[in-house]
């Protein structure tokens, strides 16, 4: 891996996504959502800029519509129903989330559903849009099946993220971001490379056999979290998602490497106001407290720290912001092979 300077990244986003026919506001939005997800989230997640070559490429092939419409199917005062008009996931995800912020600022909850939208990448970006400004976020999206449901033997049912943020004393909300697998394709294709075996619960077989072999695990099928507790929260995302929105569930979910199909994903934003409830104050008072007693928690042997959800992302943020963003080399040829496609230079590694 090596590392590459945040802005030139960012300036290879925008001109990529301006070359295959997003507008600015858009390429603006998507672009931010990609840099932060690269500084926040393990190499190997693939939710950083690597989606700069996949969104391209489903826009070159029909998959995603640039400059899409966003409609409002239905307005409420405190809920409303979008259309994406099977736009980038991010920017859908975006201006559900403003619009339910804008209703929590108004009535103490704001709810926005979207349909026909498309991958929108890591949920916490827009939980974490509410958490900033004082408000609790959660976000919630639908995808494409990677897992079985419950005792059956092929993918019915999506990972299907979420994400949770609570605003703290300080700039940084207590935040969690997870899907519904115990892990995801990326660490397993990163276990591949290296040759390594893979925990016995992070793939299964057709017949509910644990897969250790990682080059066999990356066309198996993702064990939920927890069993069939995973699974039973992936089922009711799917639901408050597709379902609640009248959009696609379950395996009509598109893929996103199906890159001449629009995916038909639905998300939830949801955005609360503390003040209409126990009150901003006394939410930061109460996460302060919860947080002195977690970090000052006598640890278990060989723990170098006892952090909150949301404490190891800050991290990683804090790292690539004085280092550069880390890049794999798989990653950084996907995205020279994109940038001349299309006549956008990618930028050189730090020395």
């Amino acid at each position: 891996m090596r590392r590459y300077a945040i802005e030139a990244l960012r300036t290879f986003g925008l001109r990529v996504l301006a070359a295959v026919g997003a507008g600015p506001d858009e390429a603006r939005i998507l672009t931010d959502c990609l840099i932060d997800a690269q500084l926040r989230t393990a190499p190997f997640q693939n939710q950083g800029v690597v989606r700069f070559a996949i969104y391209a490429r489903r826009v070159l092939e029909g998959g995603i519509t640039p400059r899409a419409e966003i409609r409002v199917v239905l307005d409420r005062p405190a809920t409303a129903l979008l259309d994406g008009g099977d736009g980038f996931g991010q920017v859908v995800a975006y201006r559900a989330m403003a619009l339910a912020m804008g209703k929590a600022r108004g009535g103490g909850v704001g709810a926005v559903a979207a349909r026909n939208s498309n991958h929108f990448g890591a949920a916490s970006y827009f939980a974490l849009m509410a958490a900033h400004t004082g408000l609790v976020g959660l976000a919630f999206t639908n995808a494409s099946p990677e897992m079985p449901a419950w005792g059956a033997s092929v993918a019915l049912v999506g990972t299907n993220p979420w994400s949770i943020a609570v605003p703290g004393p300080g700039d940084r909300p207590v935040v969690l971001d997870l899907s519904n697998a115990s892990s995801g394709k990326g660490v397993i294709r990163q276990y591949a490379a290296a040759g390594r075996s893979i925990p016995a619960g992070w793939a299964i077989d057709s017949g509910g056999r644990p897969v250790t072999d990682a080059g066999a695990a990356v066309d198996a099928l993702l064990a939920p979290m927890g069993g069939y507790k995973g699974y039973g929260i992936a089922v009711m995302v799917d639901l408050l998602t597709g379902g609640l929105a009248g959009g696609l569930i379950g395996s009509a979910v598109g893929s996103p490497y199906e890159f001449g199909r629009p995916q038909g994903v639905s998300h939830l934003l949801l955005a609360l106001d503390p003040d209409a409830f126990g009150g901003l104050a006394e939410l930061r008072a109460r996460v302060e407290a919860v947080s002195r007693e977690v970090h000052g928690a006598p640890k278990q042997p060989g723990v170098d720290a006892v952090r909150l959800p949301g404490d190891p992302e800050w991290e990683r943020q804090d790292d690539s912001i004085g280092r550069g963003a880390e890049l794999l080399d798989d990653t950084v040829e996907r995205l020279r092979g994109i940038g001349d496609e299309v006549g956008v230079p990618f930028p050189e590694p730090l020395p």
